[in-house]
């Protein structure tokens, strides 16, 4: 039997489904993809090595309710757990750590029509891509070079710089082209987590995000706190005009003490 080998980053495989699309092999049974790459729920895909010698394909079906789709642009959702129909003998196996998407350079690898293997490509991080902070913003690095199109969908986002380089930090989700203006969306991990409460074992990392509150608004403030009023009115002041500048929070951003400056 041929000793199996493989590159770098080897967790990343192509998702052949009512589309094509990637994803990230989590362990030797389950891939993490974008539910549109299927047709619904109930399809069989294929799923194929993208770095490994000798190549391997295994069919696979999404693992019982892992299949997130809201469809249409709502830009909410659309994430699917899939199960192999038999474990493969690769090892390259990636954790979804949480990760800040303020900023920081990733890469994604997607398989474009025009190349069956993949290509990889480069992007910044923008931070919330809107609706109600689910999405991140992906933006353009290289003019010239290849961007995110039909194939990337499901592509592991991999950081290249800081604290988390290394780590898969969330899923490509979607492009954007409009003339030449080229951005993307990814999927964070804590949006998956959410999503899909089974992909818990699979991820690392402290989270970075609080849930937002059920009126959607900012918390109370009580009347008598009125340095907490204060702070709340400056900053309104300050992010909703041109100021740029760093606001620095004493000890951690996920106490309730700081909740309010967070979710602000």
């Amino acid at each position: 039997m041929e000793k199996h080998l493989h590159a770098e980053h080897a967790w990343r495989v192509r998702v052949d489904g009512l589309r094509h699309g990637a994803g990230v092999l989590l362990d030797e049974r389950h891939v993490l993809t974008c539910a549109h790459v299927l047709a619904d729920e109930n399809e069989r895909v294929s799923v194929r090595s993208a770095a490994c010698r000798p190549e391997w394909r295994i069919t696979a079906r999404v693992a019982p309710g892992s299949w997130v789709y809201r469809g249409g642009d709502t830009r909410r959702g659309d994430v699917a757990l899939l199960e192999l129909d038999e474990g493969t003998a690769c090892d390259a196996h990636a954790k979804l750590w949480c990760a800040p998407i303020s900023g920081g350079k990733v890469r994604a690898h997607g398989f474009p029509q025009a190349e069956r293997y993949g290509i990889s490509v480069d992007a910044e991080l923008a931070g919330d891509g809107g609706r109600g902070g689910e999405f991140g913003l992906l933006n353009r690095v290289h003019a010239d070079g290849q961007w995110i199109e039909p194939g990337y969908s499901g592509a592991g986002v991999m950081m290249l710089e800081g604290d988390h380089a290394g780590h898969v930090i969330g899923i490509v989700v979607a492009d954007f082209y409009n003339v030449d203006a080229r951005a993307a969306w990814m999927m964070p991990t804590e949006t998956i987590r959410a999503y899909l409460p089974p992909i818990a074992p699979f991820v690392a990392g402290e989270p970075t995000l609080l849930p937002p509150s059920s009126g959607g608004g900012l918390p109370e403030l009580a009347r008598g706190d009125t340095l907490r009023v204060a702070l709340t009115r400056e900053l309104t002041r300050l992010l909703s005009g041109g100021w740029a500048g760093t606001v620095v929070l004493p000890g951690s951003a996920t106490n309730t003490g700081t909740e309010w400056l967070v979710r602000l």
